[in-house]
Protein backbone atom coordinates (compact mmCIF):
# COMPACT_ATOMS: atom_id res chain seq x y z
CA UNK A 1 0.00 0.00 0.00
CA UNK A 2 1.31 3.60 -0.91
CA UNK A 3 1.30 6.00 1.46
CA UNK A 4 2.00 10.01 1.10
CA UNK A 5 4.68 9.74 4.15
CA UNK A 6 8.50 11.27 3.69
CA UNK A 7 9.16 9.44 6.27
CA UNK A 8 9.91 6.06 4.63
CA UNK A 9 12.89 7.50 1.96
CA UNK A 10 16.35 8.84 2.76
CA UNK A 11 17.40 11.81 0.18
CA UNK A 12 19.88 9.38 -1.23
CA UNK A 13 16.93 7.89 -2.58
CA UNK A 14 15.68 10.69 -4.14
CA UNK A 15 17.05 10.12 -7.77
CA UNK A 16 15.91 6.26 -7.75
CA UNK A 17 12.02 7.82 -7.93
CA UNK A 18 12.87 10.13 -11.17
CA UNK A 19 10.50 9.27 -13.95
CA UNK A 20 12.09 6.26 -16.55
CA UNK A 21 9.74 7.07 -19.28
CA UNK A 22 6.23 9.14 -19.93
CA UNK A 23 4.06 6.50 -17.84
CA UNK A 24 6.30 5.50 -15.40
CA UNK A 25 3.93 7.09 -12.57
CA UNK A 26 4.92 3.81 -9.85
CA UNK A 27 8.05 6.03 -9.54
CA UNK A 28 6.38 9.34 -9.82
CA UNK A 29 4.02 8.74 -6.73
CA UNK A 30 6.86 7.78 -4.58
CA UNK A 31 8.64 10.88 -5.87
CA UNK A 32 5.73 13.51 -5.15
CA UNK A 33 5.51 11.69 -1.36
CA UNK A 34 9.80 13.32 -0.18
CA UNK A 35 9.80 15.91 1.81
CA UNK A 36 10.60 19.38 -0.53
CA UNK A 37 14.03 19.42 0.78
CA UNK A 38 14.75 16.08 -0.23
CA UNK A 39 13.44 17.04 -3.86
CA UNK A 40 14.93 20.36 -3.97
CA UNK A 41 18.02 19.27 -6.34
CA UNK A 42 15.64 17.47 -8.69
CA UNK A 43 12.92 20.33 -9.62
CA UNK A 44 15.27 21.37 -12.43
CA UNK A 45 14.54 17.36 -13.80
CA UNK A 46 11.09 17.71 -12.50
CA UNK A 47 9.82 20.29 -14.70
CA UNK A 48 11.31 18.77 -17.96
CA UNK A 49 8.22 16.15 -17.70
CA UNK A 50 6.04 19.05 -18.30
CA UNK A 51 7.09 19.32 -21.81
CA UNK A 52 3.75 17.52 -22.75
CA UNK A 53 0.89 17.58 -20.49
CA UNK A 54 -0.16 14.57 -21.92
CA UNK A 55 2.22 12.28 -20.40
CA UNK A 56 0.93 10.51 -17.63
CA UNK A 57 4.20 11.44 -15.02
CA UNK A 58 3.26 15.42 -15.86
CA UNK A 59 -0.33 15.43 -14.50
CA UNK A 60 0.77 13.57 -11.49
CA UNK A 61 4.70 15.78 -10.95
CA UNK A 62 2.89 19.39 -12.16
CA UNK A 63 0.21 19.72 -9.01
CA UNK A 64 2.89 18.84 -6.65
CA UNK A 65 5.21 21.56 -8.26
CA UNK A 66 2.09 23.74 -8.29
CA UNK A 67 2.59 23.77 -4.75
CA UNK A 68 6.11 24.83 -4.75
CA UNK A 69 5.23 28.34 -5.46
CA UNK A 70 8.58 31.09 -5.38
CA UNK A 71 10.99 27.66 -4.70
CA UNK A 72 10.63 27.33 -8.59
CA UNK A 73 11.61 30.50 -9.97
CA UNK A 74 14.96 30.10 -11.29
CA UNK A 75 13.62 26.79 -12.85
CA UNK A 76 10.60 28.57 -14.40
CA UNK A 77 12.36 31.79 -16.09
CA UNK A 78 15.01 29.28 -17.26
CA UNK A 79 12.28 27.08 -19.31
CA UNK A 80 10.68 30.92 -20.29
CA UNK A 81 13.97 31.70 -21.89
CA UNK A 82 14.18 28.46 -23.80
CA UNK A 83 13.02 28.12 -27.11
CA UNK A 84 10.22 25.47 -26.69
CA UNK A 85 6.90 27.24 -26.59
CA UNK A 86 5.08 24.41 -25.67
CA UNK A 87 7.00 23.35 -22.91
CA UNK A 88 6.79 27.09 -21.43
CA UNK A 89 2.94 26.82 -21.83
CA UNK A 90 2.48 24.14 -19.92
CA UNK A 91 4.94 25.74 -17.56
CA UNK A 92 2.76 28.51 -17.02
CA UNK A 93 -0.40 26.96 -17.29
CA UNK A 94 0.15 24.61 -14.65
CA UNK A 95 3.05 26.36 -11.90
CA UNK A 96 2.75 29.80 -12.70
CA UNK A 97 -1.34 30.58 -13.44
CA UNK A 98 -2.32 29.03 -9.71
CA UNK A 99 -4.46 30.71 -7.44
CA UNK A 100 -2.20 32.10 -5.24
CA UNK A 101 -0.18 33.45 -7.42
CA UNK A 102 3.25 33.95 -5.74
CA UNK A 103 5.75 32.70 -8.43
CA UNK A 104 3.76 34.60 -10.60
CA UNK A 105 3.93 37.87 -9.00
CA UNK A 106 8.22 37.05 -8.54
CA UNK A 107 8.50 36.88 -12.43
CA UNK A 108 6.05 39.12 -13.56
CA UNK A 109 8.80 41.24 -15.59
CA UNK A 110 9.73 37.96 -17.44
CA UNK A 111 6.12 37.25 -18.13
CA UNK A 112 5.74 40.63 -19.72
CA UNK A 113 8.67 40.32 -21.79
CA UNK A 114 7.39 37.30 -22.99
CA UNK A 115 3.87 38.73 -23.64
CA UNK A 116 5.49 41.49 -25.43
CA UNK A 117 7.48 39.17 -27.62
CA UNK A 118 4.59 36.57 -28.54
CA UNK A 119 1.48 38.72 -28.84
CA UNK A 120 2.15 39.87 -32.22
CA UNK A 121 3.27 36.32 -33.49
CA UNK A 122 0.56 33.93 -35.89
CA UNK A 123 1.94 30.80 -34.61
CA UNK A 124 -1.61 29.25 -32.85
CA UNK A 125 1.37 27.84 -30.58
CA UNK A 126 2.78 31.36 -29.56
CA UNK A 127 -0.55 32.75 -29.73
CA UNK A 128 -2.00 29.93 -26.88
CA UNK A 129 1.20 31.26 -24.51
CA UNK A 130 0.69 34.79 -24.90
CA UNK A 131 -3.14 33.97 -23.80
CA UNK A 132 -1.75 32.16 -20.75
CA UNK A 133 0.51 35.25 -20.25
CA UNK A 134 -2.16 37.57 -20.63
CA UNK A 135 -4.27 35.69 -17.88
CA UNK A 136 -1.79 35.44 -15.37
CA UNK A 137 -0.63 39.22 -16.15
CA UNK A 138 -4.51 39.88 -15.51
CA UNK A 139 -4.95 38.60 -12.33
CA UNK A 140 -1.62 40.37 -10.97
CA UNK A 141 -3.20 43.74 -12.12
Amino acid sequence: MHTRSGSNHSHADASAFLPKHKADTAAVEKLVSLSREALIPYYPVMIEWLKDFNWPVARIIAPHLATLGTLLKDDVINVLKGDDVIWKYWVVNQLVNTPDLQLAASIRSELAAQYKTLSSSLDEDDANLALEIEDVLDKLS
